[in-house]
Formats: C-alpha cells, structure tokens, sequence
C-alpha cells in the first residue's frame, strides 16, 4: 500500500458496509504511517463514500449496530466523507465536532434517486462542505453544473436554502480545505490558482449579483484563461 500512496494522493474507500472494522483500521493505520515516515513531504489524504442511499443506510445499522458514519468515525478517522445524503442529525454532528469534511455531490444523488443532501443544516453545524461530481459513469466532472443544480434545489424549498456566496465557497475555498491545498481563495502567501471569467460572456451579462451569476450563470464556455500557481496554463482569446 506504501507503493500505491507513492504515486497517488491518499486513499479513497468506497464505502464502509463492505470493509470490516479491522480493514477499516488498517487503511487508517497505513495512511497514518506513511505520513509519519514518508520524505517526500507531501500528506496522503483518506476518504470514504458514506450515508449515500437508504438501503446503504439500513444495511449499516442491520449488520454492525452502528450507522455508516458511526463506523467511520470510530474506526478509520477520514479526512473527509463523500455524501452523506441519509445522514442523520447525530452524524452530522460528530462530522463537525470530529472535523472531517464533508464532500457533497447532489447531481449523483438526483440521478440515482438518493435524494438531496442536507447541505444547509452541515454549514449550520460547522461542517466544512466542498462540492463534488462523484464520477464520470454518472455525470460530467463540471462543478458549474453542480453549483447551478443544488442552487435551484435549495431555492426549489427541497432543503434548507443556501446562498450563492456558500456554494461558491463550496466550490472553492471549503474544497482547498478539505484537501489540504494552499489554495482556495486570493489571499497572501497561496498559490496562484485562478480562473479568468469573462462577465460580458453571455450567459453573464448584465451581473447584478457576481456570487448568484457565477453560481448559476457561469460556464466553461465563459472561461478566459486558468491559472495555476502564477502560471498561465490556458488563454482562450
């Protein structure tokens, strides 16, 4: 597994109902350890997809007396989960006070009728939520698209509705966060990580709100130019 951590950024475990505590703990264990001892100076990160489904939920609680989050809690110490749509109340309290962020992905969740992850009360609880696509099976890896949907969702009344400032944060700061990059935000001393959008783009113009129009306007057709530490990596003219 130290081979694998090499040549990768962390673990990412697809989910708790088919490990045991004992792999569970080893995954923990391995990752841990190889932090500790490792020269080449960069953090391995553990992940795990949890609480996504109903049925995922209940088997949890059938087989092992404990939810998905309870298991993960106790036996791996993740860096972040992935989902928590069927998350209850009690679970999203010991995400927050455990400080393990938590990586929503509300289009997968639609598609696949796993309903909508309560995004609103996570921020109320000071969970630190990032926006993700789960995969390429299921949808485009597009956060735009993201941003928009779970923008009209929460506007639609089917959850807690949430600003277009904390999406946008989402998006950006709270993900840099979760995966332990110097990046995020324009600030002193991070790296130069941008996207260049033009606000005269059509599908922007006229703004009146630069959060809601980004959140729910921007695209990648809107894109000038992207950055990555300092650099120009793209310029479209």
């Amino acid at each position: 597994i130290f081979d694998l951590l090499d040549v990768s950024d962390g673990l990412g475990i697809s989910g708790t109902n088919e490990n045991t505590d004992t792999s569970l703990t080893e995954y923990s264990d391995a990752v841990r350890n190889y932090n500790n001892t490792s020269s080449l100076g960069t953090r391995r990160i553990l992940a795990i997809h949890t609480a996504e489904s109903r049925e995922t939920a209940a088997l949890s609680i059938r087989k092992f007396g404990l939810t998905e989050v309870e298991r993960a809690i106790k036996f791996l110490h993740p860096d972040f989960v992935v989902h928590m749509t069927q998350a209850t109340d009690k679970d999203i309290t010991a995400i927050a006070t455990n400080k393990i962020g938590v990586v929503v992905c509300p289009r997968s969740n639609g598609l696949l009728g796993c309903g909508v992850p309560r995004i609103g009360d996570m921020i109320k609880k000071g969970c630190t939520v990032g926006l993700g696509t789960d995969n390429v099976m299921l949808n485009s890896p597009d956060l735009f698209k993201e941003m928009d949907y779970i923008w009209k969702v929460s506007r639609a009344g089917h959850i807690h509705q949430i600003s277009a400032l904390d999406i946008l944060k989402m998006a950006t700061v709270n993900g840099a966060e979760i995966l332990h990059l110097n990046s995020g935000c324009i600030e002193s001393g991070r790296s130069a990580d941008l996207l260049f959008i033009d606000k005269r783009h059509i599908d922007l113009y006229p703004i009146h709100d630069p959060y809601a129009s980004i959140v729910q306007r921007a695209s990648q057709s809107s894109i000038m130019g992207m950055m990555i530490n300092g650099q120009f990596v793209t310029v479209i003219s």
